[in-house]
């Protein structure tokens, strides 16, 4: 069960989705609910109620969905199909096998996504957190799995079926084309077998039917009832057709995920197994290895493991070690895996090093997309323009610095903070702060979402808690070193080499490094920062100064524990955490390479929370935005284009309107403007 299963299967399963699988699913859904509608009266009318976007109602459920059931069927199936083939089995019946168990694997977590999803499609005047909200409230855990024998059964007989029959169909493809059971076909012949494959798949519609109908009465507070007593309800209603209501959309998404989930993904590990990169990836196998800070950082951890506590003893070939505590213990683990400092300098020690940052990068690229999803914003197509960036799979996978650690906790944390949960999302945030300190980037919005988001209590304790975790972490430095680690860990006056900026390398160097240079440029970002929190962050609330600082005070002083936390949508939370970052991002003295994985992830949802913004002009910004961090060296010419579209991306956030809040109405009667 190779690892490259768990990484291509949520990004084939998000790509079948944001492409024309939600608009089958949408579709096929509404006609199972609605069972008096045509297929074309189904189509129709799901156009009137929204456009073209209502096809893809529900796609925050469906991208958490698609990202781990993707996970979690390629990895089922997949290996369930290997070991059965290894074992003798033939192609047709391993398949059957192992669709079946792939496809029970996925109902932990289609239970809660398909009803959320249905209730998208059938009851639109909900959001999604709230629907979660009130689901959990009306029923608990229990609430969100409605029609779960219906479900399983269909996953089971689905993937099955689609796995099983396509198999089956190849086969007998290469005796009739081919005359030979082991020939090999070609990629459209391939992209046949699944299209007969996917259409055959769908003779199970009734289990979905039933599905569909379970889900909608629990979305509407009724007994849902068994799988039995729901087709017979339907029979009853609407005759033996009715569990055949939506066929054709289902033929059609039958179809389309059969492409992406058997036939695609045989196709890719076909590909990559040709040229000896299944057991990794592309990236790692095909680009050469270039030693920047890694042997830097394993030296620094040997000391560490030697015994050596103070700061200002663990050095490295590039210099002291300059990154709080967190650092030391991620690297200290990475250590430990490539098998010691003689083993994880040489190649297979940094191969193997590499291997755990795709993970990274696999963990770093789920929680992206699950905070945009929670945002309703970024349109997903777009989401796939955070994985085609040439640098950041670079600073990830190839040179393996701890840049995509502390990032990947920075988004895990946001991901938290726009659920409310606070306290643990500031561990979160603190860690990553623990692995390298650019995370603060995000502290100015932070500390205005915990003040004006929560009670007085509820934001002293997030407070303590990124506090403790730094005084946990710490903990074997200060008990010894105190003054050594403080000053080394949280230096915060370095001054970076002007050869490596990439940000201001038109500004001469004697200007670059001198104190009057940074002293502007730090009170250009406080401006900066306190202009969008008066004018953008707290608006609703009267503006930064000074009704939003008296508001609180006014709260924690008289004991008042309501908050104003219910008007805090996910949207709002990212917004203000990453324009603060990309504050930061724009007035930085120096931007080095590998910081360009401090904000990469975050321009698809800054961007698109601008509406006066063309979509070509979107993806231009980005484009170019791309070409200036791989401009190497950098030229004064590609700093000042990178500068400008800095400050021109920085004028449309400021000119776009806040996030949409939600009214502080009980959630049974309030509604949520979609961004």
């Amino acid at each position: 069960m190779p690892v490259i299963d768990v990484a291509i299967g949520p990004l084939i399963q998000m790509a079948e989705a944001a492409s024309l699988g939600m608009p089958f699913e949408v579709w096929k859904t509404r006609m199972g609910r609605h069972r008096s509608e045509s297929t074309v009266q189904a189509f129709s009318n799901i156009y009137k109620e929204g456009g073209a976007k209502a096809f893809w109602r529900g796609t925050q459920a469906k991208m958490f969905e698609s990202a781990t059931k993707g996970a979690i069927l390629m990895y089922a199936k997949e290996g369930i199909n290997d070991s059965l083939l290894q074992a003798g089995w033939t192609p047709g019946i391993a398949g059957i096998a192992a669709g079946a168990g792939g496809g029970i694997a996925q109902v932990s977590v289609m239970g809660p996504a398909t009803y959320l999803v249905t209730g998208a499609v059938n009851s639109p005047g909900m959001s999604t957190m709230e629907r979660i909200r009130e689901t959990y409230g009306r029923g608990g855990i229990a609430g969100f799995y409605p029609g779960g024998v219906a479900i399983a059964f269909r996953q089971a007989t689905n993937w099955a079926s689609r796995q099983g029959f396509t198999e089956v169909v190849r086969d007998k493809a290469k005796q009739a084309l081919h005359g030979d059971a082991n020939a090999k076909l070609s990629k459209w012949e391939e992209v046949g077998c699944g299209i007969v494959g996917g259409t055959l798949a769908s003779w199970n519609h009734p289990f979905e039917v039933a599905r569909i109908e379970a889900q909608s009465r629990g979305n509407a507070g009724l007994p849902t009832g068994n799988m039995v007593s729901v087709m017979s309800d339907i029979v009853k209603e609407s005759g033996v057709g009715g569990l055949f209501r939506g066929i054709i959309p289902r033929i059609g998404l039958g179809i389309w995920q059969t492409l992406f989930m058997v036939t695609g993904a045989k196709m890719l590990k076909e590909t990559l197994k040709e040229q000896g990169l299944l057991e990794s990836t592309v990236i790692i196998r095909r680009v050469a290895y270039t030693e920047i800070d890694w042997i830097a950082y394993m030296e620094e951890v040997h000391g560490y493991v030697a015994g050596e506590r103070n700061y200002e003893n663990l050095k490295g070939g590039t210099g002291p070690l300059v990154y709080p505590a967190g650092f030391v213990y991620v690297y200290r683990a990475l250590y430990w895996l490539v098998g010691g400092f003689e083993r994880g300098t040489s190649a297979l020690g940094i191969a193997t090093a590499q291997k755990a940052f795709a993970l990274v990068y696999t963990v770093n690229q789920l929680a992206v997309f699950v905070l945009m999803a929670s945002c309703e914003i970024v349109p997903p197509w777009a989401y796939a323009l955070t994985c085609l960036s040439k640098r950041v799979h670079s600073i990830f996978v190839l040179r393996m610095f701890n840049d995509g650690v502390a990032m990947a906790l920075a988004y895990v944390s946001v991901a938290l903070f726009q659920r409310k949960r606070w306290v643990s999302g500031s561990v979160a945030f603190s860690l990553g702060v623990s692995v390298k300190m650019n995370v603060l980037l995000m502290l100015p919005g932070l500390l205005v979402l915990l003040v004006g988001g929560t009670t007085f209590v509820t934001a002293a304790k997030a407070a303590c808690a990124m506090v403790l975790t730094q005084v946990v972490l710490g903990y074997p430095f200060l008990a010894t070193y105190p003054r050594q680690y403080l000053g080394r860990a949280f230096e915060f006056g370095r001054v970076f080499m002007h050869k490596w900026s990439v940000n201001f390398k038109f500004v001469p160097e004697d200007v670059f490094t001198s104190k009057e240079f940074a002293k502007y440029l730090l009170l250009s970002q406080l401006i900066a920062l306190l202009a969008f929190a008066h004018c953008k962050w707290c608006r609703r609330e009267g503006g930064f100064f000074f009704a939003f600082v008296r508001d609180f005070f006014t709260r924690a002083l008289g004991g008042n524990r309501t908050g104003v936390e219910s008007t805090f949508t996910p949207a709002h939370v990212a917004l203000v955490m990453f324009e603060s970052n990309f504050i930061g991002i724009v007035f930085a003295r120096s931007l080095h390479y590998q910081f360009y994985s401090w904000y990469f992830h975050t321009l698809p949802l800054l961007l698109w929370s601008s509406p006066r913004l063309p979509v070509w002009g979107k993806v231009v910004i980005l484009g170019a935005i791309e070409w200036c961090w791989n401009v190497y060296p950098s030229t004064a010419t590609s700093s000042k284009i990178l500068l400008g579209l800095h400050v021109g991306v920085l004028a449309s956030l400021c000119a776009a309107p806040p996030a949409s809040r939600v009214n502080r109405a009980p959630p049974s009667s309030k509604k949520t403007k979609k961004y």
